[in-house]
């Protein structure tokens, strides 16, 4: 109906050119054409200001990481300047439950803060947080130590900010919330979930190449498989499936909330405890407030289910394309400086084969830390064109090291995005995430000298794994049924 009401206003505009008008319309298209695929010129390229690799830094970007003890319970201080603010991290285990239940619990996320509590209204409570706390988020987030791909520790994690002068109120109201929210309100937690299914029903067509990465990537590993199912298609499909049959299903769904609530909230499941400010802030007066409770192992094993070629149907008259695998490391060794050539990639192949040539609204390649690789395309009028696109990046490698071009502007690239602006609350977030990961900061000083050391010959070296990326990698495309059916020998999950 969309195609021919365009159709339709395309063939009245049409009608009243001459034919003169149709040849200019035609010529300027042409000329159009032209330019987006005409490569710039040597000369063109050398009118933009550079910074000399001599000027970036061989230190990684770092914040600090104090470790003591408060009750046998480990608490972890980011000194960082926050004018006054304190920003306080909780992450309680959630491996005792299934990767289904994990699914659920990701809407304990969106309910905490608006449902009653024991002392609070709905309205209260979300008066109370803007007064004392300013910021309060609750989410199911998952982590995993370094080169391990089996297991890994998903938690709930409380993240909030609070003035330094206010803390004795944020603790109070930290575990009201934690500790009362009200699970049993059917029809709040209804409307809610409502609103909930309705984003997640519009993620395919508004960012599909993120329910893409986390399809192909759940493939690989236990963290990747949780990732999905808190953030992908799982949750996609069983939040429509909860509102759908909530009549029948809330008292198992508000039991699961209920039992959460009671077991995990305690001092045995703490996976982490981090405060991010100016000075130390003493917060035993918070974690001696919590239950001893009973300990869980702190990492599980996790596994999804999905086809290595899935292909997801939505309303749309575009595509997203996504390709991802994991380096068998023992096979392939791993260098950094790889990560400078998926810098080049997409700056200089993918985007003019997939984004200019190919007419998509944007593309990309990442190779991780983690040695697991994907491209994207998004809003792509070709996905099955732009995962084929992929089997020549390996000869655009090989053409690149034969030119004279310079290398060094993607290295500084590549460090740029490893080092962003990030605000006192950020820079705390990244250093939890490192210390649960048991990452160094030995490791990132390595990293960094094999990406400022790159050579043409470093290049070459990863042509042979981006061959067998191209075709060994899982695939996710999101498209309508047409375009589904270009990209061939999809398994087609379920709207």
């Amino acid at each position: 109906e969309l195609r021919q009401e365009e159709a339709a206003r395309l063939n009245a505009i049409c009608s009243k050119w001459s034919e003169a008008d149709l040849q200019a319309n035609q010529e300027l298209n042409r000329k159009l054409l032209e330019w987006q695929q005409t490569p710039d010129t040597a000369e063109q390229l050398a009118t933009l200001p550079t910074l000399p690799i001599s000027e970036v830094s061989a230190e990684p970007s770092w914040t600090e990481t104090e470790i003591s003890e408060t009750d046998g319970i480990t608490v972890l201080y980011h000194p960082v300047p926050c004018n006054g603010i304190v920003h306080l991290t909780l992450g309680f285990a959630l491996t005792d439950f299934t990767i289904e239940e994990l699914t659920l619990l990701t809407h304990a996320a969106s309910l905490f803060g608006k449902l009653a509590t024991a002392d609070y209204t709905a309205l209260e409570l979300q008066q109370a947080l803007k007064n004392q706390l300013g910021r309060l988020n609750v989410a199911v987030d998952v982590t995993s130590k370094k080169d391990v791909s089996d297991v890994c520790t998903p938690m709930l994690t409380i993240r909030c900010s609070v003035l330094e002068e206010k803390l004795a109120e944020a603790y109070d109201l930290i575990l009201e919330v934690l500790q009362t929210t009200d699970f049993t309100q059917k029809e709040k937690i209804r409307e809610i979930l409502l609103q909930a299914n309705e984003r997640l029903r519009q993620l395919g067509v508004m960012a599909g190449h993120a329910v893409g990465m986390t399809a192909v990537m759940s493939q690989y590993s236990a963290r990747a498989a949780v990732t999905c199912a808190v953030t992908g298609y799982p949750l996609i499909r069983r939040t429509a499936k909860l509102v759908k049959e909530y009549e029948a299903s809330f008292d198992a769904f508000s039991g699961l909330l209920q039992r959460m609530q009671k077991e995990t909230f305690c001092r045995s499941r703490l996976v982490i405890a981090s405060v991010s400010a100016a000075k130390a802030q003493d917060i035993s007066a918070l974690l001696n407030r919590l239950p001893e409770g009973t300990a869980v192992p702190m990492t599980a094993a996790y596994q999804l289910t999905l086809p290595e070629r899935m292909g997801y149907q939505i309303p749309a008259q575009i595509g997203f394309a996504v390709q991802g695998w994991k380096l068998p490391k023992a096979q392939f060794g791993f260098d950094a400086g790889w990560r400078v050539a998926a810098k080049l990639i997409s700056l200089s192949y993918l985007w003019n084969v997939v984004r200019v040539q190919g007419g998509a609204y944007g593309t990309g390649i990442s190779l991780q830390r983690d040695e697991t690789v994907f491209t994207y395309s998004y809003r792509d009028p070709s996905p099955a064109r732009s995962l084929e696109i992929n089997k020549g990046i390996s000869d655009f490698i090989r053409s690149f090291c034969e030119s004279d071009e310079p290398i060094d502007k993607y290295i500084i690239s590549t460090l740029s995005d490893e080092d962003p602006l990030r605000s006192p609350r950020e820079q705390g977030a990244v250093a939890d995430a490192i210390w649960l990961s048991g990452r160094t900061k030995a490791d990132f000083a390595e990293e960094r000298r094999q990406m400022l050391a790159l050579t043409r010959e470093t290049l070459l070296d990863s042509c042979k794994i981006w061959d067998a990326f191209a075709e060994n990698g899982a695939v996710c495309v999101c498209a309508s049924e047409n375009l589904l059916a270009d990209c061939g020998n999809l398994t087609i999950a379920e709207a």
